[in-house]
């Protein structure tokens, strides 16, 4: 009986080493995407600084905002893959005007090939909910995973994706600038709707 209690033993210490070792794998492969995240977000070009913005295509009627990031940059880590640029965010207002403010935006999933940094298609974001729109204008960080997203030709969600991105990317929507004026808050410039 002895015996027979000694591999028991052993399976179940090799259970917790198996788990141990699929949880640090887990966090290996957090570090790496977030690592990617940051030199790509350091090497995204910047939006243009022009008073006039040129939207790909008109706020939809019942949409309250789109998230344009025109130059996004794409690195791939082995099978991970990460997005991250700058671009403009304009939102609708109650009494539909509208206004621009400074978006960033960092991506992911694990669709990578290889290893490479490049361009990317643009990214377009059309934006439904109220509660996003409000987090953006306040300066308030949004995560894809609190809304429902969609693609377009389906019905859509919070979030459609309109191009740039796909269903399997995570993203997060982040106003605002790296910058000390972005401590005093989002700047927000009104535009032509």
């Amino acid at each position: 009986m002895q015996h027979y209690s000694f591999n028991i033993e052993c399976l179940e210490t090799m259970s917790d080493r198996t788990k141990k070792q699929s949880t640090t794998l887990s966090v290996v492969r957090s570090r790496l995407l977030s690592a990617i995240m940051i030199v790509l977000s350091m090497l995204s070009l910047p939006a243009s600084s022009s008073g006039t913005v040129k939207m790909p295509f008109a706020i939809p009627e019942d949409a309250l905002g789109v998230v344009s990031i025109k130059s996004p940059t794409v690195g791939s880590l082995l099978y991970l893959r990460g997005l991250a640029g700058k671009g403009d965010f304009v939102r609708k207002d109650s009494s539909f005007l509208c206004y621009r403010s400074t978006i960033r935006i960092a991506a992911g999933d694990f669709n990578g090939e290889g290893i490479s940094i490049r361009g990317a298609e643009p990214i377009v974001l059309v934006v439904y909910d109220e509660g996003a729109v409000e987090k953006l204008r306040q300066g308030d960080e949004i995560v894809s995973e609190d809304y429902e997203v969609s693609v377009v030709g389906q019905p859509h969600g919070d979030m459609e994706i309109i191009s740039g991105l796909s269903l399997s990317h995570g993203f997060v929507l982040n106003p605002g600038e790296w910058s000390l004026s972005s401590l005093l808050g989002i700047n927000e410039d009104p535009v032509g709707c």
